[in-house]
């Protein structure tokens, strides 16, 4: 990947904005390795990406390694092996390097900016993303922005209590029909009193689904962060949303301007468990290509 002045003199300058921003916000730089023993990280990788990675073999350990293909598990080892006190706020500008297909119309090696907060469990930690996300983008110049806000944990509290015991073989087609968002094929499913709710989900029947159990608080809770979003921004709750495979656990956020992804975020605290050891953490991670690329298409 190569930039030509004046482009490349104007991607570090917003680099650098954004990073001083995040400084001055408390969340302080953290540098992870380029490479990374596979052993020490396979198995708590997305799922996705384990078919991306980039390997090659060390020539004095006889040990498989991998070039980074994400960064918030880097950082996420970092917390859990060093003794930091919590909670912690951190900033990283890292390259990622995954092999996609040649014709994906994905770059294999861009960089991302991001930041992450461990050890706090509210809405108000959610609400200081969301917000920070926005604040960054702003201040590069980018306005009428638009913030989807979802709740992963409102679908498998559902599945948990009123999917039928004898569809529980479909729960992995019915998950990726809800992440698809296709209703009506989900609607040629026997769903029962599932099916009605995915309908109110759909329609965003605020009023009923405060009134489901065991999903008032999720739903309760998308709405007091909604009203404390930026209120220059948009705001979309999305209650039919699932993320599927699932990276983020619970509060996740995207965040949209003339219809291009600029931003996505949330909290991931189950992954820290499955790594050793609960800590609530969330974050961000703005793809710096792809906003530079939005920002560039702007000018002309």
């Amino acid at each position: 990947m190569q930039f030509f002045y004046p482009y490349s003199r104007k991607r570090r300058d917003v680099e650098n904005k954004i990073m001083d921003y995040l400084d001055l916000k408390g969340y302080k730089e953290i540098v992870t390795p380029t490479f990374i023993y596979e052993d020490n990280i396979y198995q708590d990788l997305y799922e996705p990406l384990k078919s991306k990675l980039f390997k090659f073999v060390d020539r004095n350990s006889g040990k498989t390694i991998i070039l980074r293909p994400d960064v918030t598990l880097q950082v996420a080892l970092a917390v859990l092996l060093a003794d930091i006190e919590l909670p912690a706020k951190f900033s990283y500008a890292h390259y990622i390097y995954r092999d996609e297909k040649q014709h994906a119309n994905l770059k294999r090696e861009f960089k991302q900016i991001g930041a992450e907060v461990f050890g706090q469990n509210s809405i108000e930690t959610d609400i200081e993303i969301i917000n920070l996300a926005v604040d960054v983008l702003n201040l590069v110049g980018i306005e009428n922005l638009v913030v989807r806000v979802s709740d992963s944990q409102i679908i498998d509290k559902l599945l948990d209590s009123y999917l039928d015991v004898k569809l529980m073989d479909k729960k992995k087609s019915i998950l990726r029909l809800i992440n698809k968002k296709n209703l009506s094929s989900l609607k040629e499913l026997p769903l029962g009193k599932f099916g009605s709710i995915l309908d109110m989900l759909f329609l965003r029947d605020i009023d009923a689904l405060l009134n489901i159990e065991p999903i008032e608080q999720n739903v309760s809770d998308l709405i007091k962060i909604s009203q404390k979003i930026n209120k220059k921004c948009q705001v979309f709750l999305d209650f039919f949303y699932y993320e599927y495979p699932i990276y983020h656990s619970g509060i996740s956020f995207d965040i949209f301007s003339e219809n291009s992804l600029l931003c996505t975020g949330g909290r991931y605290g189950n992954l820290m468990k499955l790594m050793g050891k609960y800590i609530p953490a969330t974050g961000f991670a703005i793809n710096l290509d792809k906003l530079m690329d939005f920002l560039y298409t702007k000018e002309i």
